[in-house]
């Protein structure tokens, strides 16, 4: 009978100590989860700050352009609409940055959309691409921040929306910038 007894015990004991180890696995891979969610809530590419709706600078404009009231109360200052370029669909009009104008890493990349997400591809005359991003579209609007080294002083930036069903680029809006430092 003790020798039943010990047996019993032993396994309790050991199927113990396996749950006690999934636990703590399963803690390590919550932790690492959520350490990897927190380093990527503003960004959805390594070079590309996406901010979120709860941070967004607050947009001035006497056009009538996009208006957030964020926690920090920073200031965009958006150009006059008839600097604002539309796609060709019209699903897609951005207003900062003008075409032609200059941009410098840290500048914002800001305009409205009838589509759920907007990329953009950020190229200079020397290299080719030097960013891109997605951006959510929130209450119509969106909303990024640039971070690039450019190699050349002038470049091109579109902004468009992947096709759902074949990732194909749609309602391309394509503007010549210029690089400053």
């Amino acid at each position: 009978m003790d020798a039943v007894n010990n047996k019993h015990f032993k396994n309790k004991k050991m199927v113990f100590r396996i749950l006690v180890v999934f636990i703590l696995v399963l803690l390590v891979a919550i932790a690492y989860l959520n350490h990897d969610s927190k380093k990527s809530t503003f960004a959805n590419t390594p070079t590309t700050k996406n901010t979120n709706a709860n941070t967004r600078p607050s947009i001035s404009s006497n056009q009538g352009g996009v208006n957030n009231t964020p926690a920090d109360r920073k200031t965009i200052a958006i150009p006059p609409k008839l600097d604002w370029t539309s796609s060709s669909g019209g699903n897609i009009v951005l207003q900062k940055p003008s075409a032609n104008s200059l941009i410098r890493s840290g500048d914002y990349i800001v305009g409205v959309a009838n589509v759920s997400d907007v990329q953009f591809i950020l190229t200079d005359a020397s290299v080719g691409l030097i960013d891109q991003g997605s951006m959510k579209v929130v209450d119509g609007k969106f909303l990024g921040t640039f971070l690039f080294k450019s190699h050349a002083t002038t470049g091109k930036l579109e902004v468009y929306y992947a096709d759902p069903i074949n990732g194909a680029e749609k309602d391309i809006v394509s503007i010549k910038i210029a690089y400053g430092s």
